[in-house]
């Protein structure tokens, strides 16, 4: 059997290192708050390239109590299926 260059259980512990600043971002205790995450009138999806990582991402503010959703299939699933994209002004 061929060796992966990275091991499934290597790539969720390095997602959650990365998952670990959302946290932060949405904790309004925390000095790293982002205020956009305040606006009770919003509702957030987050997505990742296949959806693994998102669902993970949701699952964890999901247990802190903040209301999120995710892309089940990822972001390159919503783009073949001619998902919405909106490309933000480089000039602005």
């Amino acid at each position: 059997m061929k060796l992966l260059k990275t091991s499934a259980s290597k790539m969720v512990e390095t997602a959650r290192a990365r998952i670990e600043e959302i946290e932060f971002w949405v904790d309004p205790d925390s000095p790293c708050f982002k205020d956009i995450f305040a606006q009770e009138d919003k509702k957030f999806a987050f997505h990742c390239a296949s959806g693994w990582r998102s669902a993970i991402t949701i699952a964890t503010l999901q247990d802190m109590g903040f209301d999120a959703a995710h892309l089940k299939e990822g972001f390159f699933t919503w783009e073949k299926h001619g998902g919405p994209i909106e490309f933000p002004d480089k000039n602005a």
